[in-house]
């Protein structure tokens, strides 16, 4: 068998090209310090609130009230919403 050798980002970035894919900007409606509601993943239902925003991944550290201690969580922008 082959062993699998990882692409260079401009290998990937000409590859997209190629078939006509385009990065989309992340549009951000939340800011730290938000409070926000998780809406998907293992902390469904819990309140937390933002304490940092990285747009290029998609993802935000919530940080969140878990039994009795405060815990940071990473979230997909898309697991939760403003309170």
């Amino acid at each position: 068998g082959a062993k699998p050798v990882p692409l260079f980002d401009d290998e990937v970035e000409r590859l997209f090209k190629e078939i006509g894919y385009d990065k989309e900007e992340v549009v951000v409606n939340y800011e730290v310090g938000d409070k926000v509601k998780i809406t998907d993943g293992p902390f469904k239902m819990l309140a937390g609130k933002i304490i940092s925003i990285d747009k290029e991944a998609g993802k935000a550290n919530v940080m969140i009230d878990l039994f009795g201690q405060e815990t940071n969580v990473e979230l997909e922008l898309t697991q939760f919403t403003k309170e």
